[in-house]
């Protein structure tokens, strides 16, 4: 999480109190001493006065611009630093300041350059590096906000709040490990900072520090008790450690702390998943899809839930909403499939599958399965043309090749189911479907030891194969005088 300093970061302009001459200077000097005793909305009174009086005062518009900004008025301070600026072209915190309330404006690219402008008149001031990081940050331009956060803190070492940053930046661009030591320095500099341990925390994760990473999150929850980044690191770090029972304790806690956090109800339900506690695993990817109700892996997790506790038609409910949010999901078409078939709803599969080849013709494993499934259907040769496009994809696939035997078989082709059953066998000695459907074809070729040996193969791969140890009681009982 990116962190800002206390207040505006603004130079405090000393003023030689005894030098003032005109009235300006004197409402001038008020002005200040109204701000030091505590009186910030009263001192832009007098200076708003002092203003009247001497309009192009480099001295008023400078601490008008600062009280402003200071007290959140961001929107007046413009008008009174592009005056300023104007006035004093050189000055290089009048044009920081001008950028800090360009930026608090929402008006980045001005500020970044007035930063920029900064920079140029003089280049070790470390607040315009930080604050030009933190813009170029936000813009996603992070290899140069990590530059610009790296000067800031070679000019200012003892800021917690570059250290931290440079820690966001250097997590974003996915350098993990050189953003745990960058929060290693904010957190040494700040140690009541709890966000900064949570950083340190988030960052040791990362890398697999998992241990120093339970360290950092216990220490920010023991700066506040209720922080919650903290009570989320510390469950997911649990959670990673095969520590369910705590994660799932920390991740009600948090769920109690912020009802409203999908990540909270969205891991709950899967560590109550992992635990079989599927009652409170679906109760908690429901409240997640309330909060995000087209979150992906939410409704994955839903539905897998569903089909692994063969609930079917409720898991073919899930998987839909699942692609119906993201149509070219090929994982979800994949699933229906399966669901659908278990459902013997075997044209709505092929429909299925179909379109996930449509989506991905290189998904080995739906073309297969569609395959299967039309031979099923006695759709010979369609589920011939997709082995085939399995083979050419693959040429050693042996479901590709035994499916083609046993297409081959069925119409009769049977030298060519041979040729192929032999090819599966050859790629694997031991897959017993392709010995048994080899024994099948040599009986009807009238090769009956041929077709004894494959059967008996088959069982001496897979002693409980049914079908092979019917074939040979079969085959053997009808082979006795």
């Amino acid at each position: 999480m990116i962190l800002r300093r206390t207040g505006v970061w603004l130079w405090v302009l000393l003023l030689a109190l005894a030098a003032f001459a005109d009235e300006a200077d004197d409402l001038l000097a008020a002005a200040v001493k109204q701000y030091q005793a505590g009186n910030a909305t009263q001192a832009i009174e007098t200076l708003e006065g002092a203003r009247q009086k001497s309009p192009n005062h480099k001295g008023v518009l400078q601490w008008l611009g600062f009280l402003y900004l200071r007290v959140g008025r961001a929107a007046d301070a413009v008008p009174v630093l592009e005056q300023l600026v104007q006035l004093a072209p050189n000055d290089a915190q009048a044009h920081n300041n001008l950028g800090n309330a360009y930026l608090h404006t929402g008006q980045p690219d001005k500020a970044l350059a007035e930063y920029r402008t900064v920079l140029k008149l003089k280049p070790d001031f470390a607040d315009a590096h930080y604050n030009l990081a933190n813009i170029l940050m936000k813009q996603g331009k992070l290899n140069e906000a990590i530059v610009a956060f790296q000067t800031a803190a070679r000019l200012s070492p003892q800021d917690a709040y570059t250290w931290n940053n440079l820690g966001v930046a250097l997590m974003q661009a996915n350098r993990p490990k050189e953003a745990v030591e960058a929060y290693r320095k904010a957190a040494a500099l700040e140690p009541r900072n709890a966000q900064m341990w949570t950083n340190l925390g988030l960052a040791l994760h990362a890398v697999g520090n998992l241990r120093d990473a339970e360290a950092a999150f216990v220490k920010a929850l023991t700066i506040d008790a209720r922080f919650f980044s903290a009570v989320l690191g510390l469950a997911q770090t649990y959670a990673s450690q095969g520590q369910d029972a705590k994660a799932i304790q920390l991740f009600q806690r948090a769920a109690s702390m912020q009802p409203d956090s999908f990540v909270a109800h969205y891991n709950l339900g899967v560590l109550y998943a992992r635990a079989n506690n599927s009652a409170e695993a679906e109760k908690a990817f429901r409240r997640a899809l309330e909060l995000q109700p087209n979150h992906h892996d939410t409704l994955m997790a839903l539905a897998s839930l569903y089909q692994k506790d063969k609930r079917l038609p409720e898991a073919e409910n899930a998987y839909r909403a699942l692609v119906e949010a993201y149509p070219k999901d090929t994982e979800g078409w994949w699933q229906i499939g399966g669901v659908l078939v278990l459902q013997n709803k075997n044209d709505e599969a092929v429909q299925a599958w179909e379109k996930l080849l449509a989506l991905a013709p290189q998904h080995l494993r739906g073309r297969i399965a569609l395959a299967n499934l039309l031979y099923r259907l006695n759709r010979d040769s369609e589920a011939e043309e997709h082995y085939k496009l399995a083979l050419k994809q693959d040429p050693r696939n042996v479901e590709a090749l035994n499916g083609l035997g046993l297409v081959c078989d069925r119409q009769g082709r049977l030298e060519e189911a041979e040729t192929y059953l032999k090819q599966a066998i050859a790629v694997n000695p031991n897959y017993a479907y392709a010995h048994n459907n080899l024994g099948v074809v040599y009986e009807k070729m009238g090769k009956k030891n041929e077709a004894i040996e494959c059967y008996r193969r088959a069982l001496r791969i897979n002693p409980n194969y049914t079908d092979a140890r019917n074939n040979l009681q079969r085959f053997t009982r009808s082979t006795t005088p």
